[in-house]
């Protein structure tokens, strides 16, 4: 039996949860797979497409330095000057008349390369000479990567450009370009001028293009069939699932059907008995002795605890289901306090249990259902009295708590509940659990009921405990002016 109410919960939840059914389950894992995918895919082809870039500059970057190590052998005597050192200089200046045939020489040169545009600088960043020949003579000094090439470092960088001239000076739209600028050396090692060479790589455009391509299309590929496999694995299990909740309910019907029946059905037999105990009661005095009245006011007692169990049972199904019909109205809290101490007087005295209320005057009024809140009240002190030692007292405190509400305090001298159970104390059937640690027996109806009627109620409840001192449980009530 311990193992039945978390088991029972989680049908209630299944069942009242829509959520909770596998297939839907299964449609957002779906929907979470295909914005994997989308995000996977376009990572790849990020990636993909940065690695060949990365590849096709650090070629463009490689052509450029072999152009212009060959430009610089064979340009030599028309680039560079030797100083009285015997070191080699760049010319700070081409002369005029040699500059048409050096401009022919280079462009004859370059035509066999990918390169729209070349420039070479001097040590102090002017350009002497360009296959543009409007930028010849002109000063460069904010360039950084200008700066890198004249302090030793290759310097490199794909771009885009949306019109260039090429050295048939015509003109080119939406070109890739890789700019490379080239350190020129002197004999001893030293940065004497620099190339910046233009080199159109847009041709490979489609080929990057094509590899992306291809990898997206093999990964989503493999991807796809990946889903495809772990869909179908799961659609069977959900579908399985699918069933045994569908089973799960049905049994869940059932259960609950034969239990209004049987309930409704103990309900006759269970009134006859005591009519006939009633009946018995009225001719007591006259021809039963004082054990007989006992035994008699004994079984009225159980009968009333059994017609308690049966209605808690019924209240219960419905206050889980929403459909608990309340007859709200504004109740003296007064005479709430003193009709629930009067049932259980009798049984307090019995077992030697003194019985204390104590009421603050700012709360003299609640708007609540009087029938039920007694039943929760008398739920409560019975509970307390059960599992209070002979000689020790029941209170019961009502207070302001929160402004707006009320709060009904019921503190035993008891033994306490032990810290784990607290959180199980509202759980249908957890009172019987009890049972097998030592507990008090009971049906743990009670404190199941207790909960959700507070909640319907528009309440709260909680509940505080100390081993070997006692409880306090506590539940709150819209509070309303007299």
């Amino acid at each position: 039996m311990p193992d039945d109410a978390p088991l029972l919960s989680l049908r209630r939840d299944l069942v009242q949860d829509p959520f909770a059914a596998p297939h839907f389950f299964l449609r957002k894992l779906s929907y979470i797979a295909a914005i994997s995918a989308a995000i996977v895919l376009a990572f790849t082809g990020f990636g993909v497409w940065n690695v060949v870039s990365h590849y096709l500059i650090r070629f463009a970057e490689e052509s450029s330095v072999s152009i212009s190590t060959a430009l610089a052998s064979s340009e030599r005597d028309s680039l560079f000057t030797a100083t009285p050192e015997g070191e080699r200089k760049i010319l700070a200046q081409i002369p005029a008349d040699r500059l048409e045939q050096l401009d022919a020489r280079i462009r004859r040169f370059l035509k066999a390369f990918d390169i729209i545009k070349i420039k070479i600088y001097t040590r102090d960043r002017r350009v002497i000479y360009s296959t543009d020949r409007a930028v010849i003579g002109e000063l460069d000094l904010g360039n950084r990567r200008l700066s890198n090439a004249l302090s030793g470092m290759n310097d490199t960088e794909l771009v885009r450009k949306d019109r260039v001239q090429d050295l048939a000076d015509e003109s080119k739209l939406d070109v890739d370009v890789v700019e490379t600028y080239v350190p020129i050396y002197s004999g001893d090692g030293q940065v004497i001028g620099c190339f910046e060479v233009y080199m159109d790589v847009s041709r490979y455009r489609g080929e990057i293009w094509q590899i992306v391509s291809i990898a997206i299309v093999v990964i989503a590929g493999i991807s796809l069939v990946v889903y495809g496999i772990a869909f179908i694995f799961l659609r069977k299990i959900t579908r399985k699932l699918e069933d045994a909740l569908s089973a799960l309910r049905i049994s869940q019907k059932r259960q609950e059907e034969l239990g209004q029946f049987i309930v409704h059905d103990l309900r006759s037999p269970l009134f006859g008995i005591m009519a006939g105990l009633e009946t018995l009661q009225g001719i007591g005095n006259e021809k039963l002795d004082t054990d007989q009245i006992e035994v008699l006011e004994l079984c009225m007692r159980s009968c009333d605890q059994m017609v308690t169990l049966i209605n808690s049972l019924l209240d219960l199904s419905r206050l889980e289901k929403g459909q608990m019909p309340l007859q709200l109205s504004q109740v003296n809290v007064k005479d709430l306090i003193e009709s629930s101490l009067r049932q259980v007087r009798l049984w307090a005295g019995q077992k030697h249990v003194t019985l204390k209320s104590h009421l603050e005057d700012r709360v003299s009024a609640v708007h609540t259902d009087l029938e039920l809140t007694v039943r929760v009240i008398v739920n409560l002190l019975s509970n307390a009295i059960k599992f209070s030692q002979p000689g020790s007292a029941v209170s019961i405190h009502v207070a302001p708590d929160d402004g707006s509400m009320a709060a009904f305090t019921i503190i035993d001298q008891g033994q306490g509940i032990p810290e784990e159970w607290v959180d199980k104390l509202f759980n249908k059937y957890s009172q019987l659990e009890a049972r097998t640690v030592g507990g008090v027996p009971g049906s743990g109806l009670g404190l199941a009921f207790c909960g959700l009627a507070v909640e319907a109620l528009g309440g709260r409840i909680r509940v505080r405990s100390e081993i070997g001192k006692g409880t306090s449980v506590t539940f709150t009530l819209p509070m309303t002016s007299p």
